[in-house]
C-alpha cells in the first residue's frame, strides 16, 4: 500500500508497537560456566513482540509464539527468546545458564534501574519525534503528524505506567 510522493519519499501509514516491553521478572538469569560467584546475575525482562524474534528459532526447532511472549535479558532489547527456547537454554539438558529468584527488594531495584533506561531512550527518541511531527506539518501533512504526535503520547503514556 503506496502513500503520496513527498520528493524521493513515499509515506507509509505509522505501524505503532511492533514490541511492547511488559516486565521486569522476579528472577535472574545466571551462565553456568565457572564459580556461580563470578558469574553476573542478569535481571530477566518480558515482551510482546508483532513478529517472531527468537534467537533460538530453527528448521529443526520450532518456536512457541502464540501468544507473541518472549524472554530478554532487561536492557536488552536486541535479543529474544521465545518461551521454549528460553526455558530450554534454563533447565534444558545442556542448559548453560540457570535462574535464580530475586528478593522483593532486588525486584523493585531492577524495575526501577530498567524504567530508568528506558525513560533516558525515551528522551533521546523524544525529541526526534516531535522534529519529525513539526517537520510534517510544516509541509502540509497534518494528518501524518497528528497521527506521529497521537503515537508519541501513546508511548509517554506507556512509559509512565512502568
Amino acid at each position: 500500500m503506496n502513500g503520496p510522493e513527498i520528493g524521493n519519499f513515499t509515506t507509509y501509514p505509522f505501524f505503532i508497537m511492533t514490541k511492547q516491553f511488559i516486565r521486569v521478572l522476579p528472577f535472574y538469569s545466571q551462565p553456568i560456566v565457572g564459580d556461580p560467584e563470578l558469574e553476573p546475575l542478569m535481571p530477566v525482562a518480558l515482551w510482546r513482540l508483532a513478529e517472531n524474534g527468537c534467537e533460538g528459532q530453527g528448521p529443526d526447532s520450532p518456536c512457541d509464539d502464540s501468544e507473541g511472549l518472549y524472554y530478554t535479558i532487561a536492557g536488552d532489547e536486541v535479543t529474544y527468546w521465545c518461551p521454549r527456547h528460553w526455558y530450554e537454554s534454563h533447565s534444558g539438558p545442556h542448559s548453560g545458564q540457570r535462574l535464580v529468584p530475586m528478593t522483593p527488594e532486588q525486584h523493585e531495584k531492577e524495575r526501577a534501574e530498567h524504567r530508568r533506561r528506558i525513560e533516558r531512550s525515551w528522551r533521546e527518541a523524544d525529541e526526534h519525534v516531535a522534529h519529525a511531527a513539526g517537520w510534517l506539518a510544516e509541509r502540509g501533512l497534518s494528518d501524518q503528524a497528528r497521527r506521529l504526535h497521537e503515537a508519541r503520547g501513546a508511548i509517554q503514556a506507556s512509559i509512565k505506567g512502568l
